[in-house]
Parts: C-alpha cells; structure tokens; sequence
C-alpha cells in the first residue's frame, strides 16, 4: 500500500483548491433592486435547479402559468426567490429547536443548503449562504442525515433557465413571500433587507483574519419582499450582526500546519501491517477541521481525508474477518489431524513376507542437506502414483538406496512411526532390508 505521501497530499490539495474555486465563479452578483422583475414560466415540468447549470441537482418543477420573483442571473440562467413549496436544510446540531417550528442558529457560519423535493437529501450539497449565531429559522420539519427542513432564509436563491421564463409586462415587484404570483406594490409596504449572505472567496490566501467589519455589509437599501412566513427575523438578524464583536481572528496558517501533522501519523499508521491499522482516533483528530467554515480548504482537505479513512476501515474489518476465518479453519484442521494421528493403523505384512512393497522413488520434500534423508515408496499402478510410506535408512544400514531407484521393492523395516501434525498421517519405515521383487516376478513359474 502507497503510503500518503506529499504526492497525494498535493494532488488533494489540487482536488480542494479546484472544488472551492468552482463554488467562487457559480456565485453571480444580484440583480439590483430597480432591475429585479416578475416572471412567468412557459413550460410544464421545469426544474428548479440549485445551481446556475444542469451539473447541480433539480429541487423541484414549474409547470406553465407559474409565477417567480427573478433576482439575478448567470449565463442563460436565472436567480429566483424560492417558490412556496421550496425549502432548505441546515444541520439540526447547530440549532436550538426551541418550540420545535422556532429555531435559533447556536454557532458561527452555519452554512444553509438548498433542499430538494426530488433527490436523497445525502446529496444536497449547494450551499445557499451562511447564518450566524443568534439568527432565527422557522423549522418545517425533521429531514435524515441529522438535518432539518427550513424555510428558505432571506437572501436565498434557486435557480431556473432562461429559455422557460418570460417577462410579465407591466407588473410591479412588491412584497411577496416567495415570488410566486406577485401583486402591485402598495405605497404603505416596509421594505425588508436581505441578511445572511457572505462573499465567497476563489483564491485561498496563506493567513486570513476574519472579522465583523470585514464582512459584506447587507445590502439595506433592497426593497425586495416582505416575507411573511418569516415576519422581521431576518431585518432583526441583520441588525443583531452589525451590532457583534467582532470576532477573534482565526490562523489559517496553524490550521493546515495542524493538518500536516494529523497526516504524518496518518503515514505512520499506513506503513503497519494492514490488519493492525487503527483510522478511527485519526479520523477523530480530522473531524473539527472538517466541521469548521474558517478556513474552506481546511474544511475541505479534513472532509476527503475522513472519507478516505473511512473506506479504509471498511478494508481493514473486511481482511480482519477474512483472518480470523482463515486462523478458525487451520485451527480446526490442526485439531482434525491430531485426532487422525491417535488412530494407529495395525501392523501388517504383505504375502511376500515384508511389511511394504512398492516401487522407491526420491522424495523433494526431504531431499534436504539437514534432516533426514528419505525416500518415497509408491504404488505406481495408478495414473498419479500414490505415496504408501516413506523410507529412511539409519547409519548402521549398508544398503545404498540409489541401487533400488525405479524398482520394485520389498521392505523389512526395523521400526516405525506416523508422520502427522500439518500434513495427512503417513507411515515411515526405518529400512533393515531391501529386496528386488521385480527379480522374484521374473523367476516365477509360467514367466
């Protein structure tokens, strides 16, 4: 296994570098408020995607007829207002629930992501902005993946191709709670801001301070719509956050220093035997980094390297079943041939007088400079000859085997033992007498 040396580490680096770069060039700026317009689309079944191309994933379908607020647009596509069945997701742990349908946001840069009515909710992946501790959310209901499903937060955005939506003429965009079907504007309606959202950055730098002066300002003059499923929290967000601390400058620089330590003991566990590798304190030690929104290479690098491990754990359980499997069954092999060896077969004595008659052969196994020297006695009837015994000659015999290799032979043998343990019982011979009864054969009657 190729350790994961600064090799991999750069081309996951090239991998994060890429993934926050494309997130950077697919966030268009807004449509200012005077150009923003009602449009009504002109097909039936048309995505609403949450992203500006047909790579991001559909979260729900327009049919004719239906109207949208157009807030923005990129290449062919058009930012909207969520519609009324739109809704999106945000991790349940970094919500108070409170009465179960009001929630408030407990930590910094909560990212909110678009939900979808048409796809597995462990793919929703656009981000949509971020919230910040203290800001309020109206809780739609559970979604998995330790999820909930919220209503859209001031400043979201879907997305919807240009070629299915016309301009409605004449209409005037007032406040609306989700674009769909506006009214005209009346002269009394308070204009809401739009809070939440953040500038996403494409070029990471070495060292980044981050704090509440340096943040987009909300753009306070955009009088879009009033939203009614959500009343003034969001006006009441932006407030509260121009009003923050500001917050404590985060060192990036550590952050990926800490990162390449966590990776150097992480080579140190791939370099032990597959079996005895331990990812889970490692993937622990990631986990912070991967949960973080300082720093989004960190946060990136931290995600690939769990899911990297993550699939490694699963080999390393897989090959440490498949070695237990395989231990139980030497284990009860060896147990098998111990018990084999106890059976003691009865000495016998073939008709010629010798207690073994086959044909002598050498034998690999023990033609060996250490040990004893032994030799095969086969029957070679059969289409593989079959080894009957094997032969050792003690010091104080005078034959030389090499005079009977190749014939047939009858053994008087001094002593004997079974051979056993890894191997099936097979008996071996200590040879006191050689005789060739290819000889007696020829020097029968009749032949």
């Amino acid at each position: 296994m190729i350790p994961f040396s600064r090799i991999a580490f750069a081309g996951l680096l090239a991998f994060v570098l890429s993934a926050a770069a494309s997130r950077a060039q697919n966030s268009p700026g807004e449509t200012p408020p005077a150009a923003r317009y009602v449009g009504e689309i002109v097909g039936n079944d048309v995505y609403v995607r949450s992203g500006p191309s047909k790579n991001y994933y559909p979260v729900m379908k327009l049919n004719a007829g239906n109207r949208v607020t157009i807030v923005g647009q990129e290449s062919g596509w058009l930012a909207i207002a969520p519609p009324a069945s739109a809704f999106s997701a945000i991790d349940a742990k970094y919500v108070d629930q409170g009465d179960g349908r009001h929630g408030t946001v407990n930590a910094s840069n909560v990212f909110v992501r678009a939900g979808s009515l048409l796809t597995k909710d462990d793919n929703w992946y656009a981000r949509q902005l971020k919230l910040q501790k203290g800001a309020p959310v109206e809780i739609i209901g559970p979604g998995e993946n330790g999820k909930l499903k919220i209503v859209p937060p001031e400043g979201t955005r879907l997305w919807i191709s240009a070629d299915f939506v016309t301009r409605v003429p004449g209409e005037v965009l007032a406040a609306n709670p989700d674009g769909a079907a506006p009214t005209p504007a009346s002269t009394g309606s308070e204009p809401t801001t739009i809070a939440g959202e953040t500038t996403r950055r494409s070029e990471l730098p070495a060292v980044v301070e981050r704090s509440a002066a340096s943040s987009p300002p909300a753009d306070s003059g955009a009088s879009i719509r009033a939203d009614t499923r959500r009343g003034s929290g969001a006006t009441a967000s932006a407030s509260s956050k121009a009003s923050a601390k500001p917050a404590k400058p985060v060192d990036v620089k550590a952050m990926r220093s800490a990162l390449e330590l966590i990776d150097k003991d992480l080579n140190s566990e791939m370099a032990k035997p597959l079996v005895e590798r331990n990812f889970a304190p490692l993937i622990e030690r990631f986990r912070p980094y991967a949960e973080q929104t300082d720093d989004e290479f960190s946060h990136l690098y931290a995600q690939q390297r769990i899911t990297q491990m993550e699939w490694l754990a699963t080999t390393v359980r897989d090959m440490r079943s498949v070695q237990e499997l395989a231990q139980g069954v030497q284990s009860d092999r060896k147990a098998f041939m111990e018990q084999r060896s106890q059976i003691k077969p009865p000495r016998t004595i073939t008709e010629h007088g010798f207690h073994a008659e086959g044909e002598l052969r050498t034998s690999a196994v023990y033609d060996v400079p250490n040990g004893p020297k032994r030799y095969r006695l086969v029957d070679p009837a059969g289409t593989v000859p079959r080894t009957l015994c094997y032969l050792e000659f003690p010091p104080e015999c005078p034959l030389n085997p090499q005079d009977f290799i190749g014939r047939k032979v009858g053994v008087r043998a001094s002593g004997r033992r079974t051979q056993s343990g890894d191997v099936d019982p097979i008996s071996i011979f200590f040879v006191s007498d050689l005789v060739l009864l290819d000889q007696i054969t020829s020097a029968a009657p009749g032949n």
